[in-house]
């Protein structure tokens, strides 16, 4: 697809998140190849496996506003406990690696990615809590929590 074709579809889907903090415009002003990378990427991945690319941006950028950093931080341990576009603490991260056998790299923005999509396609978008509601990605999914009561 086309990178400018892809960034106009990608703004007008993000214009309409009233709920999630952050900076819209600054972003776009500011906005480096490797996030236009990772733009394309998930859209890709999303579509790959069956998941509405919208909702997937908008739980990115949820999460992280597409910048890979460290989230959730720890006074006690004053140390981040979710790292990357999709926020993962790494206890959930080797988890999922596991269960999928996923041999990808913890700050890898790409691998994040793929981990994240192999595990929403299962029904696992409630490790995103409050992102998977803002984005209404949770609608797309029967909670297998809920369906074993």
């Amino acid at each position: 697809m086309n990178y400018y074709l892809l960034l106009i579809w990608f703004i007008s889907v993000l214009s309409k998140d009233v709920e999630t903090p952050g900076d819209l415009s600054r972003f776009l002003g500011y906005l480096r190849k490797e996030q236009i990378e990772w733009i394309d990427y998930s859209w890709r991945q999303a579509a790959k496996n069956d998941i509405n690319p919208e909702k997937f941006w908008l739980l990115i950028w949820c999460e992280s506003q597409f910048e890979p950093r460290g989230g959730d931080y720890s006074t006690t341990t004053k140390t981040y406990m979710s790292n990357g576009l999709l926020q993962f603490q790494k206890r959930t991260w080797n988890e999922f690696s596991d269960n999928y056998n996923f041999q990808g790299n913890y700050h890898n923005s790409k691998d994040q990615i793929d981990l994240a999509t192999l595990a929403i396609k299962d029904g696992m978008y409630y490790h995103w809590k409050t992102c998977s509601k803002r984005s209404k990605l949770n609608l797309d999914y029967e909670n297998p929590l809920l369906s074993k009561r």
